[in-house]
């Protein structure tokens, strides 16, 4: 167990795993051909609302240098940051999408 999630309480423990939840919801929306970056962030960002966290941001990157994405890069990064209780959990997933 890491540091982080042993600060968190038997009840945001339970709840701690639908970050990386939103993560793969995400990536797998983005395997599936959805491009529309801003939905997927918003729905990301709700998802991690409705486990209780307190979101500090849900965003998809390029790869290679963090930046905001314009369409065309192949390797994506999801990244997610948010408040559980008073501990914050960060996670990410990466994402080869097709016709990159």
């Amino acid at each position: 167990m890491s540091s982080r999630n042993s600060q968190l309480s038997a009840d945001e423990r339970q709840r701690a795993p639908a970050m990386h939840r939103a993560l793969c919801v995400a990536r797998d929306s983005v395997l599936k051909g959805e491009a529309e970056i801003t939905a997927l962030e918003q729905r990301g960002i709700h998802s991690l609302e409705q486990a209780g966290f307190k979101p500090e941001y849900f965003t998809l990157r390029r790869a290679a240098d963090l930046q905001l994405d314009d369409g065309s890069s192949h390797e994506l990064v999801i990244l997610a940051a948010g408040w559980l209780g008073n501990t914050r959990l960060i996670d990410n997933v990466t994402v080869s999408r097709s016709g990159g």
